[in-house]
């Protein structure tokens, strides 16, 4: 899984090359990847173990655990990112700082994409949950993100042993959103989002005992598949669900029902499931874009400021045509409509190009301009775009000058970071004369 693709931002028809590809999925993908642990210079000094907390996102595929250390006056915290969807132990970063300010700017800025709350565990908790999954990579020949060498000293590998199934539900009631506070379709989206990636440990976690085992057996059906798109509507006493799901070969719509009862999934069962094109998925993902361009006589780092200084979850890759900014959603309230896309936890993008161009895009018109707006009061010293000519001292220019404002019948800010173009109205005019 390469977190540093972003063709799930954007839904347009695959090549045939591209059907391997597994996407990234959920806001619980965007985090960065592949970071080498650089605090660990003996594994044999001892550490004292101080606290740890893990992300309430296990309904979504993954958690990430917060692990800190003392050693020798000296706090390590250690992030370990643990997916469910096939990936196992998939990403490990540490760093020792004693400023938790400096960690919660790490949590945002790292792993703000997910959207989560931090829950305290216990030691033992943390410890489960890692090795769990290491013995996992170890089971189905993935390779580790770090040296396992680094963490058999101090971790106590005998705790997954002793953890008993009270232990378990335990645990889950902390890293899983109460069923309690969820509404029927997030209840039914969350659901399906586990049990077409083969999770049935996070699937049952959502339904009652006497379906428990069924849905288990379900859950193998689905192994290395992704949820792209689900649609649902309400029956008489029933959901439909409508879903669109990937894997390394082949894309397939799945049609199934299923029943909520006192919180939890009281029936579910598979209708049909047949193979689809890329043509047919592509007409039911697409949707519109709504996007604003500006010229900009700034620095780049003013307008990263922007975001980083109100602490907005968000995700950044650096490509050759500039910066690309994923804005995310704080919270996952989208899972609360009938419709769930994979790139719904999106709220904006902000792409700072190396041509002098600014371009802020979503599929929704108002978080196109809550982008466009932020980014205005940002740099403006009193907050007001309406009433305030933002200037360039050094070169007497208006930092942001608007170019144009416009929506698209599909999202295109994907095909144009995967284009050839380093000019994204050059990129317009293309498309145009080609009557795309």
């Amino acid at each position: 899984m390469d977190n540093n693709k972003i063709s799930h931002l954007h839904i347009v028809p695959p090549s045939d090359e591209s059907v391997g590809k597994k996407s990234n999925g959920s806001a619980i993908k965007h985090a960065k990847k592949n970071r080498a642990s650089k605090s660990l210079k003996s594994v044999n000094e001892k550490f004292k173990f101080v606290s740890a907390w893990a992300t309430d996102t296990r309904l979504l595929g993954v958690v990430v655990v917060h692990v800190e250390h003392e050693l020798k006056g000296k706090h390590i915290h250690r992030f370990f990112y643990l997916d469910y969807e096939g990936d196992g132990f998939h990403d490990y970063l540490d760093t020792k700082s004693n400023n938790m300010q400096e960690i919660k700017e790490i949590r945002n800025k790292e792993f703000g994409a997910l959207a989560c709350k931090w829950r305290k565990i216990l030691k033992k908790e943390a410890y489960y949950l890692i090795i769990e999954r290491i013995r996992y990579n170890d089971a189905n020949n993935i390779r580790h993100p770090a040296p396992i060498s680094l963490f058999k000293e101090y971790f106590n590998w005998r705790a997954s042993e002793n953890f008993s199934e009270k232990d378990k539900l335990t645990l889950m009631q902390k890293i899983c959103k109460n069923p309690k506070r969820m509404s029927e379709f997030e209840l039914s989206h969350y659901f399906l989002m586990r049990i077409f990636s083969g999770d049935g440990e996070g699937a049952s976690y959502l339904c009652s005992d006497c379906i428990r085992d069924s849905v288990l057996k379900s859950a193998e059906s689905f192994l290395e598949n992704e949820l792209s798109y689900n649609k649902l509507s309400l029956g008489s006493d029933l959901y439909h669900a409508r879903s669109i799901l990937t894997n390394d070969e082949h894309l397939f719509e799945v049609k199934s029902q299923l029943t909520v009862q006192d919180n939890r999934v009281a029936s579910f069962k598979v209708n049909a499931k047949q193979e689809i094109s890329l043509w047919e998925a592509y007409l039911s993902i697409k949707r519109p874009e709504f996007i604003s361009v500006y010229e900009y006589h700034c620095s780049k780092k003013m307008i990263i400021d922007i975001f980083e200084k109100k602490q907005m979850p968000m995700s950044q890759m650096d490509d050759a045509k500039g910066t690309i900014l994923f804005i995310f959603h704080d919270q996952n309230d989208y899972l609360q409509n009938e419709e769930y896309r994979v790139n719904d936890d999106v709220m904006f993008i902000v792409s700072i190009l190396k041509s002098g161009e600014l371009v802020i895009s979503s599929s929704d018109s108002l978080m196109t301009s809550f982008g466009s707006y932020l980014i205005f009061a940002g740099l403006s010293d009193q907050g007001n775009p309406k009433n305030v000519k933002l200037k360039n001292k050094s070169k007497d220019k208006p930092m942001l000058e608007s170019i144009s404002d416009f929506k698209t019948h599909e999202q295109i800010i994907g095909l144009f970071l995967d284009s050839e173009f380093y000019t994204f109205m050059e990129f317009l005019d293309f498309l145009e004369e080609t009557d795309y």
